[in-house]
């Protein structure tokens, strides 16, 4: 598998891939009275982005790797659920989430 370079100061591992979002998503929203509530998974929508980032790949149960259906450069339409963290790097913030996470490829 060809490993994909990056200008970032981030090696991700395993089948993790690293999302520049094309526009900022709240996370959270706040009530006039300033209490903070999350957004639930269900209610969140599918959001547009830039693969910045790869991890290595997933191992199969024979030890090989696993190859990503998506690289470097590529617009993809993703979700954030549970299991995904915002992370900022150079003052830029990003989203870290597993392949899965990635549901198409934008031509």
């Amino acid at each position: 598998m060809k490993k994909e370079k990056n200008s970032l100061n981030i090696s991700l591992l395993s089948d993790r891939v690293l999302i520049l979002p094309q526009d900022a998503k709240k996370t959270e929203q706040k009530t006039s009275a300033g209490i903070i509530l999350s957004v639930k998974e269900a209610e969140q929508k599918m959001e547009i982005g830039k693969v910045v980032a790869i991890g290595t790949g997933r191992r199969a149960n024979d030890g090989s790797r696993i190859e990503f259906d998506v690289k470097v450069g590529d617009k993809v339409y993703f979700k954030r659920g549970y299991d995904v963290e915002e992370v900022t790097l150079d003052e830029v913030k990003y989203v870290l989430l597993g392949e899965p996470n990635v549901y198409a490829i934008i031509k």
